[in-house]
């Protein structure tokens, strides 16, 4: 028997793990086969990896910032770290960027359903890294220029999440080996949260998307009361305030439309099962091209990909004001070839690719330039 690779994919024998074996008539197989019929019916890899790339050079751009600082005197710079994304977001985005790349692949080769719910852990570590960056805008809004106490404590916090700390061990006091939500940051939802309902089941405890997007809800309560820090924060924010996503998109898209949804394809909600495909008489774990799942998972996907590229892109500019006017000739420049790119699929292939951008955020974004929460 030929043991090679190759071989191993295309087996004769246990023909459900078959990547390349597909039944044209019944439209099932493997997930080569899946993978070209997707492709062949309008759906090319590049839809989801052309604005994929404009998040992962932004992140690149992250950390060379921090790698070119390191060699530099303090003040040499030019960067305003106050307005920076924290160590623990830039990790949250970089792991979320590769969960995003896996759940395309799982997506264009039949496995839609599990690619969905992966995307809820990829919403999870957007929030993370919101949720940090936020809670740093909040501390010089608030101090304008934070108490180096208080400064210290957020910096521990942030490199514990992001697993550089060491913490000073207290006589009694057992050091953390995982992180835990701050016990001020449970304070402040309580107090803040609205819908007090709620508030009695926050405990300390793992950080989660849920407590976050409580938390966002109660910073924008805290806003919207304190008039002052609302003034503030468009001083240090200016146009890319948005970039913290208000009270309303908050609840109505990122809670709402989005973690409502994908909660569905995690938990046993009949969304999380596939039919079995009694097109295929040889294993029940074949796949198949199913247009309507594709449309659900790609616009899950660029929903959530349009956020992250808003906070990355945003935060970029407001810590670096030096690049700000390259970073967004950078991005027009971007767009456009991605337009181009959409223009010449649909003429190749006699195919609307363009209307494949079923994201407003997204498509608003390729075809107006312009970066807006």
């Amino acid at each position: 028997m030929d043991w090679s690779p190759d071989n191993c994919l295309r087996c004769k024998r246990l023909l459900c793990f078959n990547i390349e074996f597909g039944d044209v008539d019944r439209g099932v197989g493997g997930e080569l086969f899946v993978f070209r019929e997707t492709v062949r019916r309008g759906w090319p890899p590049c839809i989801y990896a052309i604005p994929f790339t404009f998040c992962c050079k932004l992140l690149r751009g992250w950390i060379d910032l921090y790698t070119e600082d390191v060699s530099q005197e303090e003040g040499d710079s030019g960067i305003r770290w106050e307005l920076a994304l924290p160590p623990a977001s830039i990790r949250a985005l970089s792991q979320a960027l590769r969960d995003l790349k896996a759940c395309v692949f799982l997506a264009l080769m039949g496995h839609r359903r599990i690619a969905t719910g992966v995307l809820r852990s990829v919403l999870e570590k957007y929030l993370v890294a919101l949720w940090f960056y936020a809670r740093q805008v909040k501390l010089f809004i608030e101090h304008r220029e934070p108490p180096e106490k208080v400064l210290k404590e957020f910096i521990d916090d942030v490199l514990l999440y992001f697993g550089g700390a060491e913490e000073e061990e207290e006589e009694g006091k057992e050091r953390r080996e995982e992180y835990v939500v701050p016990d001020s940051e449970i304070r402040f939802v309580k107090r803040w949260l609205s819908d007090k309902k709620k508030a009695p089941h926050i405990k300390g405890g793992y950080l989660s998307g849920s407590f976050i997007l409580l938390w966002l809800k109660a910073f924008g309560n805290w806003l919207a009361k304190e008039r002052k820090y609302q003034i503030r924060l468009q001083d240090l924010l200016g146009e890319d305030a948005d970039v913290i996503p208000s009270y309303t998109v908050v609840e109505k898209e990122l809670c709402g439309s989005l973690k409502k949804q994908l909660d569905r394809y995690v938990h046993a909600a009949k969304e999380s099962y596939e039919s079995f495909s009694e097109r295929c008489p040889l294993c029940f774990a074949a796949v198949y091209y199913d247009e309507d799942e594709l449309k659900s998972f790609t616009k899950y996907y660029q929903d959530i990909l349009f956020f992250i590229f808003t906070l990355l892109y945003k935060t970029l500019r407001l810590a670096n004001p030096e690049c700000r006017n390259q970073l967004l000739k950078e991005v027009r420049e971007a767009l456009e070839g991605f337009k181009k790119v959409l223009e010449e699929a649909s003429q190749e292939t006699g195919i609307r690719i363009d209307e494949r951008i079923l994201s407003r955020r997204l498509r608003h974004l390729i075809y107006t330039g312009i970066v807006r929460i």
